[in-house]
């Protein structure tokens, strides 16, 4: 049985408007920054309570900036 939601992963043109809204709506704290080379991205993450939301912006070709161009911006992923 699930009991957690550990993360959401959003997919996001622009980072800092969403980051901004989940901060004002929800009063997440932002509690890290990085580059993601992998996915040729940089993340912001947000705590919530127990859980975790990761803001990814594309920074060039990668599977951030793939998965925008075919479904838009929105959730990535999810971890439980």
């Amino acid at each position: 049985m699930l009991t957690d939601l550990d993360r959401i992963v959003v997919a996001a043109r622009y980072r800092q408007p969403v980051v901004h809204t989940l901060r004002r709506i929800l009063g997440a704290e932002v509690v890290g920054r990085d580059h993601l080379p992998l996915w040729s991205a940089e993340r912001t993450t947000l705590r919530v309570g127990i859980s975790e939301i990761e803001v990814l912006e594309p920074k060039g070709v990668g599977a951030v900036a793939n998965f925008i161009g075919r479904r838009g911006p929105g959730l990535f992923a999810v971890g439980f």
